[in-house]
Formats: C-alpha cells, structure tokens, sequence
C-alpha cells in the first residue's frame, strides 16, 4: 500500500478540479392552497376524493434543477436513482389529528398513497406536537412525488388559513445517488 503526503492545499487550477455535479432537491414550505386530488394524478394513481394535495407553498428554499412545481406539489425526478423523500408537521395550537399520505409511485394505494402516517391527537390551549417522516426511494426518471392530507378522518381539522398545520409544515426531497 502506498500513502500520499499532503503538505498544503492549493486551489484547483483548470483541468484539476473535482467538481461535484449538482444532485436535484428541494425543500418547500407553508403551503398556499390544497388541490383536490380527484383533479390531479400522481404517477397514474388518482387519490380518493377526500385527499387534498398540497401546493402553492410559501416558501421554497431549495429548488435544484426547477423538478418541484409550485403550481401543483409536484417534485419530478429528473434521473433516476435514490432519493431521500421528507415532510414535516409542527401544531403550535390545540388541533386534533391530522393524516398524511405521501404519494411516491406507480403503485400506490388511492386511499393511502406509499405511506401514510396520522399525527398524534392533542388538546388543550397552547398544546404543542408535531409528525414527520423521512423515506428513501428508488425512483425511475420521471417519477412523482407529493403530499396530501386526508379530509374525512374523523376529527381532523382542516389545514387551511388560520390553521397552525399550514404555517409549520415542510416538504421535500433529494437524490441521494
């Protein structure tokens, strides 16, 4: 086995850079408006009626290589390969429970996307919780992501205006490789 000594770091010049090619992501937040997901289909899966898509999000912090479409909470995958997929839900308010799908594939059930996962239900002024997941995907290129909340579980309290789930919930996703 051989070592290489290294005494001093120099900036790369031309033709001896190590460039590292920009992986697609993004992270977005607070959304705007809910779509009604009889409307919009998701890798060919159109969710049951009760689910509401997310999209229009306040904020998009990242958004690498323009896959996520704000218009319709949408994250296309440009190439594929593994992707890291995340959301999540912080209640700074008495709510009740919240479910959430996230639909990632051809396959998906129309009642419960790949995953779905319920928030713990809370009470009481100033309660405070949260939910969230992290998933990892082998996606093929041209593969969609997004995420919906379920309208009819029992006493589920709508994430719309004036709602603390709006404010302080996150999505997105990145390749990994």
């Amino acid at each position: 086995m051989s070592t290489i000594a290294v005494n001093s770091i120099e900036p790369a010049t031309s033709g001896n850079q190590v460039t590292f090619p920009q992986k697609p992501a993004f992270m977005a937040r607070g959304y705007g408006s809910l779509h009604a997901a009889s409307s919009l289909a998701i890798n060919g899966v159109t969710p049951a009626s009760s689910i509401k898509i997310a999209k229009a999000f306040t904020i998009v912090d990242v958004n690498v290589g323009s896959h996520f479409d704000n218009v319709t909470g949408k994250f296309t995958c440009p190439v594929a390969g593994l992707y890291q997929v995340m959301y999540h839900i912080g209640y700074k308010a008495a709510v009740n429970y919240t479910e959430t799908h996230l639909f990632l594939t051809s396959s998906d059930s129309v009642d419960y996307g790949y995953i779905t996962q319920w928030t713990p239900e809370i009470s009481g002024v100033g309660a405070n919780d949260g939910s969230g997941a992290t998933i990892l995907i082998n996606a093929s290129a041209n593969q969609e992501f997004a995420i919906g909340f379920d309208q009819q579980s029992g006493s589920y309290t709508t994430p719309l205006a004036g709602s603390s789930v709006k404010e302080h919930f996150s999505f997105g996703a990145y390749l990994i490789g």
